[in-house]
């Protein structure tokens, strides 16, 4: 579940962040509202719109100054990390691309938002993104094919995928 609602919650909070790493301590912060309030949730509405209600409401909240507090991190509680990590030429490319992608991804359709999520990021297949979406087949592959055109018309996303393609 967490895997799976993650991008979206993280794209509607990325606009009350200061940067990546604000955004990812506010969405832990967010999961840990979503599992105290989990209790509230009325089954017949949809999770997905319930979770980023939740998740905007922490963000206002930290806005105004209220909530919990980020507590501050020892050396000494983090020397139990391994020292092999991601190579960190990686980890800087995609930390330089990933604003830009959730950026583009902002300015999608929630549907085309939610099929290019499921279907690129997440790694979904075809059928799985379908019948997440509630659509047929054809109708994800169009709405996956609008999304693209849409993409590729942002300047940014475009520099970003020749840069992926090694053009």
């Amino acid at each position: 579940m967490i895997v799976e609602f993650s991008p979206r919650i993280w794209v509607s909070i990325r606009s009350y962040a200061r940067d990546e790493d604000h955004a990812d301590d506010l969405l832990q912060d967010c999961w840990m509202a979503i599992l105290n309030q989990l209790d509230q949730f009325k089954r017949n509405d949809s999770f997905a719109s319930w979770t980023i209600k939740v998740s905007r409401n922490v963000c206002f909240d930290r806005l105004r100054g209220k909530g919990a507090k980020a507590k501050e991190v020892s050396l000494d509680s983090i020397s139990g990390l391994a020292a092999e990590g991601p190579d960190p030429l990686e980890e800087l490319g995609r930390r330089r691309a990933r604003p830009i992608v959730y950026t583009a991804l902002s300015r999608l359709s929630d549907r085309e938002r939610d099929a290019m999520v499921l279907w690129v990021l997440m790694e979904r297949s075809l059928t799985e993104t379908a019948t997440a979406l509630g659509v047929t087949e054809p109708g994800t592959r169009t709405i996956l094919a609008r999304a693209m055109s849409r993409l590729r018309r942002i300047p940014a996303m475009r520099t970003l995928l020749m840069e992926w393609m090694g053009e």
